[in-house]
């Protein structure tokens, strides 16, 4: 009769419980307890194994916001009944995961939220005797869409310049944030000169002598200072930032890093922008002008700013991710400091209500420590909003703050916000005070959805505010 060491076993079950401990310990998870000790490596019921793990489970697909990945299972031994997969979003390093949400399957689409970080996946194999975790290398820090240009035939003309003919028709990844969120196709777009830049001052110049019908394609470099963009042209030109370009920011108090005024038919796509001395990006007294997959981020004042000052913005479609703007409460003027700082400000200046602002709108706002995602102010009109906004955390003590979409001022007319979802919000999901009953109207709100919101404990529980000028379809939850 064979002898059983009870002590042996002991051990090895102890064993088993540290494995699994520096293992999640390494990944910062969280421990999931099954009905054996789950580890890297197998769980013991007396005579019979739980499945053990020999290769780690792989993550294959291309790991650009959008793309799809799928998980293997690795390869286990001994007898199976079944695997089960959970997707965790890690840091740069592969380190600090998180559960993502959306349950568990074998395949993942990888959304904004993603962008800058790498995922993990983690398999479980189990049997009758007990289940086995196994956990994925990391992936490669995901990257964000950039569109693409398909050169057909190209002829050098100068160190700096290619004629080229291209068709820019194919359709760009739809977003996958939220349901319902916006789909982008590209514009079709034949370039009768390409211009390429490689560096600060020739881009400038480059930028200076855009013609219509142009594509200035900019290499990855460091762009500083203020950037000015003037140009109204009769018919489209694009200008396309690679991945690694980066606008630094001005070095004067309150001045703008990109400042679109007076600018016509022009389509941007792509580039990096921060704002260490003022706002990010204002575009203002401009018709037709594109700018789609940018990130704005780290700005002493608002992220994006459409405004007007003498003419109408007309034609506007602005499409990108926008975090923490709203850094030095000193540039809101006012009462209370941070209530007037935002994501996203779209409508006419204080002293400029004889224009409007009209576009689409279409953004990530997120980890936002003053104002609202969007403010939706004075005269914009005849405009299409979708927004996915998180982590807003400013509890504003006398004003409205806080919140993912906040309506104020006056002639706010023909709006349609598609869609609107908001998580972790000190605020509502859309707030309507401050709006002037006399002038506002036809504001349509088609869907909204609201999750650990209202966190300021000075609200009413209300998270969407009502307003006679606004109408609500599909939103939750209610009030």
């Amino acid at each position: 009769m064979a002898h059983w060491d009870k002590d042996r076993v002991r051990a090895a079950d102890s064993s088993g419980i540290r494995r699994l401990l520096l293992l999640f310990a390494a990944l910062a998870l969280p421990v999931i307890p099954t009905s054996a000790t789950a580890g890297s490596g197998t769980a013991t019921a007396r005579g019979q194994l739980a499945p053990v793990d020999s290769t780690s489970p792989t993550i294959s697909g291309t790991t650009v916001d959008g793309q799809q990945l799928a998980a293997s299972t690795g390869t286990w031994s001994g007898p199976l009944q079944g695997y089960s997969f959970n997707w965790v979003r890690c840091n740069s390093s592969g380190t600090a995961c998180a559960a993502v949400s959306g349950g568990p399957a074998q395949s993942y689409v990888l959304t904004r939220s993603d962008v800058g970080t790498t995922l993990r996946v983690v398999v479980t194999g189990s049997n009758k005797n007990g289940s086995t975790i196994a956990t994925s290398a990391a992936t490669s820090v995901i990257a964000a869409q950039t569109p693409t240009v398909t050169t057909t035939s190209s002829t050098p003309t100068s160190s700096t310049t290619t004629t080229t003919t291209t068709s820019n028709t194919s359709a760009l990844a739809t977003d996958t944030r939220a349901t319902g969120f916006r789909t982008l196709v590209q514009p079709a777009f034949t370039p009768t000169r390409v211009v390429t830049a490689t560096t600060p001052a020739q881009f400038s110049s480059d930028l200076a002598n855009l013609q219509a019908g142009d594509e200035l394609d900019v290499q990855p470099m460091t762009i500083p200072g203020s950037v000015n963009i003037r140009n109204a042209l009769s018919a489209p030109a694009e200008i396309h930032f690679a991945p690694g370009v980066y606008f630094s920011g001005a070095s004067q108090y309150a001045y703008n890093t990109v400042q679109i005024s007076g600018a016509r038919n022009l389509r941007l796509y792509g580039g990096d922008i921060t704002g260490p001395m003022g706002p990010c990006v204002r575009v203002q007294d401009s018709t037709n002008v594109l700018w789609w997959h940018f990130k704005i981020h780290d700005c002493a004042g608002t992220g994006l700013m459409a405004t007007t000052i003498n003419a109408n913005n007309t034609g506007l479609d602005f499409d990108g991710e926008i975090t923490h703007c709203g850094l030095d409460l000193t540039l809101d003027p006012h009462a209370e400091k941070g209530t007037g700082l935002h994501g996203a400000y779209l409508g006419a200046t204080w002293n400029s209500t004889a224009y409007t602002t009209s576009g689409k709108f279409s953004l990530y706002v997120h980890d936002q420590p003053a104002g609202a995602a969007i403010s939706a102010g004075s005269n914009l009109s005849n405009s299409e909003i979708w927004l996915q906004a998180a982590n807003l955390s400013f509890q504003a003590q006398t004003q409205v703050a806080g919140n993912a979409i906040q309506f104020w001022g006056d002639n706010v007319k023909n709006v349609v916000v598609h869609e609107v979802t908001g998580d972790n919000l000190a605020g509502r999901v859309v707030e309507t005070n401050g709006m002037y009953s006399c002038c506002d109207s036809n504001i349509v709100v088609e869907y909204g959805r609201g999750t650990n919101t209202l966190q300021n404990p000075l609200l009413s529980r209300v998270n969407y505010a009502t307003n006679p000028a606004v109408s609500y379809q599909d939103v939750a939850p209610l009030p």
